[in-house]
């Protein structure tokens, strides 16, 4: 008999909540600065790879997005850029704890920061003074799949790949906080938040 794996599950499975029920992954848009006014809230509980556009398309909804003209094409320029929020949305649903049932991929937009989470911490055998430095993949069968459908450019890079693209965006770099979860936050702009529509308006 032929089992599925966990990642086969994540993967090729419309509905892997069926057999993963913490495999969800939440976006909450916060008034202001605490979580105390929910604006809007998704949970996104598809295969993995529609539950990261999911939530890109949520973020995108929600963060301000201005036109650049170069030569006769429009390009749009996210506040934070996409590459540094792709990042470390493909990272926590790759390297979060799928043992831990009782948390989920989070990803929360206030006013002054977006904040991404996900059970687990570092993964065992890699320690703090190492981190940004080696790569040590809790999930490596799913980051695998993700590398060969390229929403991983190159395994072990997701650290320096978020802060250059803050850094060549002139924007602080993301800090990073790991316990029992990992947590990666971006700062946004001073009155960053206008309404969650394209271009601020």
């Amino acid at each position: 008999i032929n089992y599925f794996t966990n990642a086969g599950l994540l993967i090729f499975v419309d509905n892997p909540l069926l057999f993963l029920p913490q495999a969800t992954v939440s976006c909450v848009l916060y008034k202001g600065t605490t979580k105390v006014a929910i604006i809007d809230r998704k949970e996104f509980e598809s295969d993995v790879l529609t539950n990261i556009n999911n939530a890109m398309q949520f973020v995108e909804r929600h963060i301000n997005i201005s036109a650049k003209i170069e030569g006769v094409q429009r390009q749009d320029v996210w506040e934070i850029p996409e590459v540094a929020l792709r990042e470390a949305i493909v990272n926590a649903v790759v390297h979060r704890d799928y043992l831990e049932k009782g948390a989920r991929v989070t990803i929360e937009i206030f006013e002054d920061k977006i904040c991404i989470s996900n059970p687990g911490g570092l993964p065992n055998g890699l320690e703090a003074k190492d981190f940004g430095k080696y790569s040590l993949t809790r999930n490596p069968v799913l980051a695998s799949l993700l590398l060969r459908t390229n929403y991983i450019e190159k395994l072990g890079t997701g650290v320096n790949r978020i802060n250059n693209a803050l850094i060549n965006a002139k924007l602080p770099e993301a800090s990073f906080e790991f316990n029992h979860f990992f947590r990666v936050t971006f700062n946004r702009l001073k009155g960053g938040q206008k309404g969650g529509q394209k271009g601020g308006q």
